[in-house]
C-alpha cells in the first residue's frame, strides 16, 4: 500500500459524515424523512391553491398553508375537502388544516421627528432633578442620543 493512498475518502456533504459516524446515523434517517414527508405534504395542494401558496408544512398532526391573500385562504378553505382526499391517498392524515395569511405589502414606519434643542434642555435640566443616579445616567445618554442625530 502506498503511504499517499488514503484508507477512507473525505465524505461529500454533512450527510456523509452522518454516514460515518454511527450515533449520527439516527439523526440523518430522521432529517431524511422529515424532507420526504415536507415534499409528501406538499404534493397533497391542488395545483389551482400551490400557486399561491408561500409554504405548506406539517407540525405534528397539524397542517400548516401559508398563503398571499384572503382570496386564497378562501380558496384553500373551498378546497379543504380535496386537500384531505390527496393527503389520505398519500397515507397522511391531519387533525386540523391551519390556513395562514401573509401579505408582501409592508407598512412604512411613521417618520418621527427628532425633539428641537429647547425640548432637550428641558429634558436635561428635568434629568437632573431626579433623585436616582442610574436614572439620570439613562436619560442623559438618552438625550445625547436624541440630540448627536
Amino acid at each position: 500500500m502506498k503511504p499517499s493512498t488514503t484508507l477512507y475518502p473525505r465524505p461529500q456533504g454533512l450527510s456523509g459524515y452522518f454516514e460515518r459516524t454511527p450515533q449520527l446515523r439516527n439523526a440523518l434517517k430522521i432529517a431524511r424523512d422529515a424532507t420526504h414527508s415536507e415534499i409528501s405534504v406538499s404534493d397533497c395542494i391542488p395545483p389551482r391553491l400551490a400557486k399561491f401558496a408561500k409554504s405548506v408544512r406539517s407540525n405534528g398532526f397539524d397542517l400548516v398553508i401559508t398563503v398571499t391573500s384572503a382570496e386564497a385562504a378562501h380558496l384553500a378553505h373551498l378546497l379543504r375537502p380535496e386537500i384531505e382526499r390527496l393527503a389520505s391517498r398519500k397515507g397522511l392524515k391531519f387533525n386540523e388544516i391551519l390556513i395562514k395569511v401573509q401579505s408582501e405589502s409592508v407598512e412604512s414606519a411613521a417618520y418621527r421627528v427628532r425633539p428641537k434643542a429647547k425640548t432637550l434642555k428641558q429634558l436635561n435640566v428635568s434629568a437632573t432633578k431626579i433623585d436616582s443616579e442610574r436614572l439620570q445616567t439613562s436619560l442623559k445618554k438618552l438625550l445625547t442620543t436624541l440630540s448627536d442625530r
